[in-house]
This record gives C-alpha cells, structure tokens and sequence, in this order.
C-alpha cells in the first residue's frame, strides 16, 4: 500500500513561503493573513468582503496614525478600497484584475489582490506587498506546497525503509525484538512532546484519523530528525557486523549504543526548542 502524509495546510504554506521571502511573520500577523492563502495557492479569485475582513482585522485595536499610515491615507478600509477599484479598473489589463457584478459584488484575481496592496503602507504593508505583490505570487505559493509536500512524503519513505531494514538486523543480530525500534521511537516521543496522541489532539486531529503510522503527520523538522537517527543506527548495525569496528560487541552494548543515539536525537530536536508547546507545535503539521 503506497505511503502518504497529510496534506500541507494554509498556515504551513504560509510559514514557508514567508521565510522563503525574508519575511517575518509573527503569530498574529500569520492568523491575519492566513484566510489569503487558500485563494492564492489555488489561483481563485477573492471576494472584497474577504479583502475587507482582512485589513479591518488588521488595524483592529490600532491607532488612528498606525491605521492611516496603513491604508496609504485613507480614512477608512471602505476608501481605501474604493480608490483601489477604481485604479485597478483603470488598468488596460483591468479584467485580469478585478471584476465587479452587481449581483455578486467584487472579486480580485491573485494579480489583482497584490496590485492592491501595493499601495498599503506600514511594517505590515511592507510585508503583505513582499509576499504577494510579487510577479506569479499564486504559482510561487502553489510551488511551495507542493514541494514540502514532496519533501514530506520522500522522508516518510525513506525513514520507513531506514526502519524496515534496520529491524530486520536487529532481529537477525539478537540485538532485539520486532518491537525494539517502535520502542525506541515512542522513547523519543515521551523524551520530546510526552504524547503523540495529545500532540496530534491539539493540532486538531480526531483519534480516528490518528490510526495506524504517526509518521504522515510529521513536520520537516521532526522527520529529519528521525532520518538522522535512523541513519546512524544503520551505520552502528552494519559495524557491529563481522570485520566492522564494532563486531565485538555484544547485544547488550549495542542496544546501548542505540539508547544513546536515541537521547541524541531527543537532545537535538529539545534544544532550540524550549517549551514543551513549541516541541509540540514543531513536530507535526495542523490539520488546518
């Protein structure tokens, strides 16, 4: 049965494609724009209702100085956007920009929602007009997907082949059961987020769809993790083989070695992260 991992979602699109651009996001500015990205990543032309949301959310709580230097002057999301319409209907390209209908009121294609804020000003402006004012903004957010998606999958692979025959050696050497290095592997879990299966509860997954391997939820970070320490467990098997450096161990001392390996692993992946939200929120992607 061919393997899988879960689809990448907006804000983990969002995340990528900004630290691609040299653009820092911080939490809150994430979750305002995060509603943008499904459109754009799927080159669907946005409602100005959506556009108005966002950049009233935007100024929520804000001063009035922080808020005109925003809107590039205007007095208000309303103006702002009308004397955007305006400009973009003046455009020879205007139908590739925007179209308005009576009925169904105004819509930005991706081109259109960044010839609009363009114009935003302020540190968010500046940010939102680096992200998706760029020319093909919609291909580059679409092409990020799919390539941590790829990546993804190709580390869940590899880490289940690395394990497959890993196990297989460990049987045949005498090192181990079936069961050691799905051991070894909830070791690490209880040593980094304590719980995979509160870890997946909080990023809102329901225990139905968390049967089976916990692998296809993995974010890069956490599956490279398990890529190194399965390679180096690799490389301890094939050296307690006869002629390796290792031959003389017995079986006790190589588990030991894999223990150590394991803490290693534990120990990297806690180091940059101090908490034990953010080892959770790093180490497998939301469902949303």
């Amino acid at each position: 049965m061919p393997r899988s991992v879960v689809p990448v979602p907006d804000s983990e699109c969002l995340n990528t494609y900004a630290q691609q651009q040299g653009v820092a996001l911080g939490s809150d500015e994430a979750a305002l724009l995060n509603p943008i990205v499904q459109p754009m990543r799927g080159a669907v032309w946005v409602s100005k209702d959506v556009v108005s949301t966002l950049l009233d959310s935007a100024g929520r709580d804000k001063s009035p100085a922080w808020k005109q230097d925003f809107l590039a002057g205007a007095a208000s999301v309303e103006a702002f956007l009308t004397e955007r319409d305006t400009a973009l209907l003046g455009q020879a390209n205007a139908a590739a920009l925007i179209h308005v209908d009576a009925a169904n009121g105004t819509t930005y294609s991706p081109d259109g929602f960044g010839n609009l804020v363009m114009m935003l000003g302020g540190e968010l402006g500046d940010k939102m007009k680096t992200l998706f004012s760029r020319p093909n903004t919609a291909a580059s957010i679409a092409r990020v997907a799919d390539t941590v998606y790829q990546q993804r999958l190709q580390l869940r692979n590899s880490n289940a082949d690395d394990i497959n025959a890993n196990q297989v050696q460990i049987a045949q050497m005498g090192v181990g059961d079936q069961m050691f290095l799905p051991r070894m592997e909830q070791r690490f879990y209880r040593g980094t987020i304590e719980s995979m299966a509160e870890t997946l509860d909080e990023a809102g997954y329901t225990r139905v769809e968390t049967r089976g391997s916990k692998r296809k939820f993995h974010k890069l970070d956490m599956s490279t993790n398990r890529r190194q320490e399965h390679l180096f467990q690799g490389i301890v098997l094939q050296q307690s083989q006869p002629g390796g450096v290792l031959a003389n161990d017995t079986p006790a001392q190589t588990r030991q070695r894999m223990r150590n390996i394991n803490d290693a692993s534990i120990a990297s992946y806690n180091a940059p992260r101090g908490t034990l939200a953010r080892r959770r929120e790093d180490a497998v992607v939301p469902r949303r």
